[in-house]
């Protein structure tokens, strides 16, 4: 994508983005051929999950990068997704057993009954392997929807929960949790784009709040210790668009994990030394930070959370060292 089309994509997007309703942006990008143009150029995704988090608006559009990466059997055939709940740490939203599917999950907007749902689960046991469900509200009266309790005020987060059987539903098994790996890699790297976007939005209200509010007789963004908060804010979302960058690349699930948890590490630090910055005025209702920080941490507590992703990642390289040390033992013994 070259300089001159991502400048035209963006200034279409911010436009969509700021004269539309949350729940018509989608249709909005639809009418002005926007499923052609992610068909030919997916790294429009990018550019549009930043948009949205610069502009703080709360959408269920990481749903289309899901569904658009589904390759087949199951592309085309879903209208939204049922994530994980955050109190269920890395597992799936859903267990396969063989009465039916156990569900425990989000999803971003209150599914119509007869839209298509797609549920990812993990095995119960060796005789009842992991699956894909697709079912609607209509098929499945054993979903219970809710309203969700989350810090995103102005999202429309609901809470799935109750049991699909498998004659309501379409199941294709999924053996080797392709699909269901396919279905978090795609969430996170989306998450973690829109969330890379909601930093730079934190940034952007800061720089402007300090160049324009004045203490001694200047203006407090020439103060050092703003600066310097400023620069390290400013450092930590460079970070965050090379991971991105590199997981847009290279589309794998390691990639799209280790995005999201930088992610989510650098909007709590740069919204901590935002609201620094901004002082008193940052922390009131009629400022605009509130709502970059709200959406943000609850993307992280949906889609992560960095915490326990940076645990994981830990964890990984300490067994691998282990193992590696443990050869290194018994080469050096056996010589």
């Amino acid at each position: 994508m070259d300089n001159d089309f991502e400048r035209s994509l963006r200034d279409t997007l911010r436009a969509v983005i700021s004269e539309s309703a949350s729940d018509r942006i989608g249709k909005e990008l639809d009418d002005l051929g926007w499923s052609e143009l992610v068909s030919e150029t997916p790294l429009a995704f990018s550019l549009l999950y930043d948009e949205l988090g610069r502009a703080a608006r709360s959408t269920a559009l990481i749903d289309q990068l899901v569904l658009s990466e589904l390759g087949s059997p199951l592309a085309g055939c879903c209208d939204a997704v049922v994530y994980q709940a955050p109190a269920q740490d890395l597992r799936p939203p859903a267990q396969c057993n063989v009465d039916g599917i156990i569900v425990d999950g989000w999803a971003m907007n209150p599914p119509d009954m007869d839209e298509r749902l797609l549920i990812w689960s993990a095995k119960h046991s060796e005789q009842s392997p992991a699956a894909i469900a697709i079912t609607t509200l209509r098929s499945a009266p054993g979903l219970d929807i809710r309203p969700a309790n989350t810090l995103d005020s102005e999202g429309s987060w609901v809470r799935i929960t109750g049991r699909v059987l498998h004659s309501e539903a379409e199941t294709i098994t999924d053996f080797h949790g392709q699909l269901r790996d396919g279905v978090r890699t795609s969430a996170r790297r989306a998450a973690a784009a829109e969330m890379a976007g909601l930093a730079h939005g934190i940034l952007g209200l800061a720089i402007e709040h300090v160049a324009t509010r004045t203490q001694f007789g200047r203006p407090i963004g020439s103060f050092q210790a703003v600066r310097h908060r400023l620069a390290d804010a400013r450092t930590l979302a460079a970070g965050t668009d090379a991971l991105l960058e590199d997981a847009w690349d290279t589309g794998s699930a390691e990639s799209a994990d280790l995005a999201l948890a930088y992610a989510g590490h650098a909007h709590r630090l740069i919204g901590s030394h935002c609201l620094q910055v901004c002082g008193a005025m940052g922390l009131t209702w009629e400022h605009d930070l509130h709502r970059y920080l709200r959406r943000g941490y609850t993307l992280d507590a949906a889609f992560g959370p960095a915490a326990r992703i940076t645990e994981y990642f830990g964890a990984q390289l300490i067994a691998r060292t282990a193992n590696s040390e443990s050869r290194h033992s018994a080469e050096a013994r056996s010589t």
